[in-house]
């Protein structure tokens, strides 16, 4: 029979542990403790040990803090390992080595601490945690036809753009390739002094050899891009290629059905070509800045920037046609804030297996024979000394079935992470201490619309043994789970049958003991704040309701609850755009978020709002002051009445009865 998947107290745990023990070492089979994940260290004793005095991760990911022993190959060295903030990162309580995992941006303080004596050594870490590391390369055309004005726009929306990137802290990276008739390139780098430099230094050309630019883009990548990065190529071009490669087997049409009446497609046939071998490994944005076109050529060019483009998601636009230079700093700001937007799947193994995920064909695979760390999905990285420490990185917007190969007797922790397009981690499940060997065989899957299961076929016969199952944002730690007695080798071998019936009763009634003073007690661990839950209401708009918010829709009563103290509310009332009348109530001390995405947003701008962020802004009312306070979250800007732009990120005070903008005129609004 499978044993059941009821988690039990550390206690009752124990008791088992040692029952069974008992019972094993009975029956003669009794062997030895499994091995760690990580290798053991044995020599002399330990005089000091050195940690990482800082280290960076991502949200959702986990890495390894490994000391340096002195003298080296000192003898098993037990270290207790603590967070100073555990809602950024949590570590492994102890153990030769510390396992942290990102939990929110932040940095905290890892602390290691090893008696030796008398004495207690103590070291720490400095860990950051930030969101997914991005490298993007602008790939701008400085042919002759962006001379003048284009030319100025464009470089103050460039500067904008890298400067907008530069400011995570995950150590993002911007790259440059410039193209008229030759290609030119300057190097991935998070030097925003460096590239304002390039950017200023640009100057109209000639000719258009886009197909050069994006060449050039990818060969950068292929070779300077770093694994787990997400890896971004925004084009921009004002007019239509004439010089380069030539394809005349492409997409786009011949004139007369002949060769050489091509009328310059050949051009066109070579970016396509092109871009769709970059899209199989990198986001591939277009902007077409078509002041000067029209006509046929228009329409040609608006079809090779859709054709270059990675194809539009629900959440994410990848091609962009502008006609004003003006709107360049607008489009630009937007292509930022989906590149930022951090959705993704993060699985984490600490363990002696191997992991291979396929998905159409392409396989990531951890295996010494057929590795392979990227593919248009995903990406892998191996950690640790011993490279047991696997972080699979995957698009969200896919299911993909993960298979375990064991390498070695041990135990595995298996986590996986769904992320949300604003960096939190909206669904954790994690399988611990799972024992295997270098037979056994697991398989999972990241459908988290039910429950996810780890199936172990622990003997590698292709039958699967036990299944364990996860519900969102639990957590089981195999030790804690009740053990089956092993069958029999032999009479000689047996337990006498009135000792096995005594021992199982003895620990069902510890076990029932135990469990019902300790009912429904879980392992500690890690749990995340979905923070507050909004309901949607169809009738208002759109909108999604809070506690405290009241939706008035243009022309209509309120919809929803009042708060029976209306004095101490105010309201948010569009006067512009689309929505013009759409008023919400914001009671004294509550939290309204504005924008266009209704996952993040209650006041929810509808797409009309061009220029509107995903999370534009954050709006809180203080009664008593008669002040309303404003935080500017937005990729172009909120703005008050007067046009004097609030600080990104910075809580700013707004005398009621006041305006604010929100990017520009079209979307402006009364503070009641």
């Amino acid at each position: 029979m499978k044993p059941s998947h009821k988690r039990i107290t550390k206690t009752t745990s124990a008791i088992m542990l040692a029952l069974t023990m008992v019972l094993l070492c009975l029956g003669g089979t009794c062997s030895a403790a499994a091995a760690t994940p990580l290798a053991a260290y044995e020599g002399s004793v330990i005089i000091d040990f050195t940690i990482d005095r800082e280290k960076t991760i991502a949200i959702g990911e986990i890495d390894v803090i490994e000391p340096e022993f002195n003298p080296p190959g000192s003898s098993n060295p037990n270290i207790t390992w603590r967070s100073t903030d555990e809602s950024v990162a949590t570590v492994t309580p102890e153990g030769i080595a510390g396992i942290v995992t990102g939990r929110s941006k932040g940095t905290t303080t890892i602390i290691a601490e090893l008696k030796i004596g008398g004495n207690m050594i103590t070291r720490q870490t400095e860990l950051h945690v930030s969101s997914k590391g991005r490298d993007s390369i602008l790939v701008l055309d400085i042919s002759g036809s962006m001379s003048g004005t284009p030319m100025n726009e464009m470089k103050k929306a460039a500067t904008q753009f890298c400067t907008d990137l530069l400011s995570d802290a995950y150590e993002n990276r911007v790259g440059l390739v410039c193209y008229d008739s030759y290609v030119t390139s300057f190097s991935l780098t998070n030097d925003l002094g460096s590239l304002i430099r390039e950017i200023d230094s640009l100057y109209d050309g000639s000719a258009t050899n886009m197909e050069g630019g994006l060449a050039e883009a990818k060969l950068m990548m292929d070779t300077q891009g770093r694994v787990g990065a997400v890896k971004n190529i925004v084009l921009l071009t004002d007019g239509c290629p004439n010089e380069g490669l030539t394809s005349f087997s492409g997409s786009f049409r011949q004139t007369a059905g002949t060769w050489y009446d091509y009328d310059g497609y050949e051009y066109f046939n070579a970016v396509v070509d092109t871009a769709e071998t970059i899209k199989q490994s990198y986001n591939l944005y277009s902007l077409g800045f078509f002041h000067s076109l029209m006509g046929e050529t228009l329409s040609d060019a608006e079809e090779l920037m859709r054709k270059i483009a990675k194809p539009d998601t629900v959440d994410r636009q990848y091609y962009y046609v502008v006609n004003r230079a003006e709107d360049l700093q607008f489009i630009f700001g937007d292509i930022t804030e989906t590149i930022n937007l951090g959705s993704r799947i993060t699985i984490n193994i600490a363990c002696p297996v191997d992991v291979s995920v396929d998905y159409k064909g392409e396989r990531l695979n951890s295996a010494r024979n057929g590795y392979n760390d990227s593919t248009s999905f995903g990406n892998l990285k191996l950690l640790g000394k011993n490279q047991d420490i696997k972080v699979v990185t995957l698009d969200s917007d896919k299911i993909y079935d993960i298979e375990l190969t064991g390498t070695d007797t041990g135990v595995m922790d298996y986590s996986i992470n769904f992320i949300d397009d604003f960096e939190r981690i909206i669904d954790s499940r994690r399988f611990s201490n799972v024992p295997l060997t270098a037979l056994t065989k697991m398989y999972s899957s990241t459908d988290n619309s039910a429950k996810i299961s780890l199936r172990m076929d622990k003997t590698g016969s292709g039958i699967i043994d036990e299944i364990l199952e996860l519900g969102k944002n639990e957590e089981l730690d195999y030790t804690n789970i009740i053990p089956v007695m092993p069958k029999s080798s032999g009479s000689s071998a047996a337990v006498p049958i009135t000792i096995f019936v005594t021992l199982v009763l003895m620990a069902l009634i510890v076990v029932m003991i135990v469990s019902t003073s300790n009912s429904k007690k879980k392992r500690g661990g890690y749990r995340p704040n979905s923070g507050p839950q909004w309901d949607y209401d169809p009738a208002a708009n759109g909108v999604n309701r809070g506690p405290g918010i009241v939706v008035v829709p243009p022309g209509g009563g309120p919809v929803g609850p009042s708060y029976g103290n209306e004095a101490q509310a105010g309201a948010v009332t569009v006067l512009t755009g689309s929505q013009k009348g759409m008023r919400v109530s914001i009671r004294d001390g509550e939290v309204l978020n504005l924008g266009k995405d209704s996952r993040s947003a209650q006041m929810v701008l509808s797409g009309d709002y061009q220029h509107v962020s995903r999370l534009h802004c954050i709006i809180t009312y203080s009664a008593q002051q008669r002040k309303y306070y404003v935080t500017d979250c937005s990729s172009n800007g909120t703005f008050k009445g007067d046009r004097t732009r609030l600080e990104q990120g910075k809580r700013v005070a707004i005398e009621a009865n006041s305006t604010i903008l929100l990017a520009d005129e079209n979307c402006m609004l009364m503070l009641e």
